[in-house]
């Protein structure tokens, strides 16, 4: 019996079809393989970003103002929020006061509020009365009783200038404008002792120890005057010669005329002639509140 004698695979002819197929398959998982792993860095997850931690705002503490607001503000807390016009950062609110409207021509509102007895450029007048060659401090205010429905006249009990009071009741009514007349049932706030005041004598802050200027928007003082380089004049415009520490009663600021800007006062110098003061304007920055 014969044997069959069998080929070597390799003279198959399927065997090197086969052999092209299989280095064909390799030769694509080698083409195949930078791109697969290219999507695989596109596909990472991206890192994500640490969070900026954003620092509140920290309380800061506000620094006293000396005699430029209004009075001299205390030193408090307060967070980096604007406080209204209308509001201060003591016991006292920075109103018009003296009966004048803060809004249009509303009512002023003073139940409640603690302020101060002040005197008027009237009130000082008369306390010179042409007696004195100058109407020192301290200055008395009248007060007033009831006598009507928000009718009041004066009495013959005074109480003193700049007297810390707290509104209790107010009798107002409407003058005209933003000007309110009428009175105030205040109570002392040192005694207790309880009292009515013309309406026109209550300030809702300390106005004398603010900068001149804002001290006459709400009544006279007593400035002593020290020479700059702009120097004080009569009404006509002529210099006026002063010493150094000359008191003269500061009544206002001017807001028109050749004098605009400037601080009317009255100077007692002329007592001989009849009267006791001349009007004589001032630099605003040559005078220095007293009282």
């Amino acid at each position: 019996m014969s044997k069959t004698i069998r080929k070597p695979l390799y003279k198959k002819w399927w065997f090197w079809l086969l052999l092209l197929v299989v280095l064909g398959n390799i030769s694509k998982l080698g083409e195949d393989k930078p791109a697969q792993e290219t999507v695989a860095v596109k596909q990472e997850t991206p890192k994500q970003a640490t969070p900026i931690k954003q620092e509140q705002p920290q309380p800061t503490a506000s620094k006293t103002q000396s005699n430029n607001d209004g009075f001299d503000s205390q030193l408090v807390t307060t967070n980096p929020t604007p406080v209204p016009s209308t509001q201060v950062t003591s016991e006292f609110v920075n109103l018009n006061g003296r009966g004048t409207s803060d809004e249009g021509r509303s009512e002023p509102q003073y139940k409640g509020l603690t302020g101060f007895v002040a005197a008027s450029s009237s009130n000082v007048m008369d306390i010179s009365d042409f007696s004195s060659k100058f109407p020192n401090g301290p200055w008395n205010v009248p007060t007033v009783k009831q006598i009507g429905d928000n009718q009041f006249e004066e009495t013959k009990t005074y109480v003193p200038h700049k007297n810390k009071v707290k509104v209790i009741k107010q009798f107002l009514h409407h003058e005209g404008f933003s000007n309110y007349d009428g009175g105030l049932l205040v109570e002392d706030v040192k005694t207790k002792k309880q009292f009515y005041i013309d309406v026109y004598n209550f300030v809702t802050f300390p106005y004398w120890d603010a900068s001149i200027e804002v001290a006459l928007k709400q009544g006279p003082v007593i400035a002593t005057y020290t020479p700059t380089s702009v120097k004080p004049a009569d009404r006509d415009g002529e210099w006026v010669d002063l010493k150094p520490g000359t008191e003269v009663i500061a009544d206002s600021v001017e807001n028109t005329g050749r004098h605009i800007g400037k601080v009317r006062a009255d100077v007692y110098k002329q007592w001989s002639q009849g009267y006791g003061g001349v009007d004589v304007y001032f630099d605003p920055a040559s005078l220095k509140i007293k009282y």
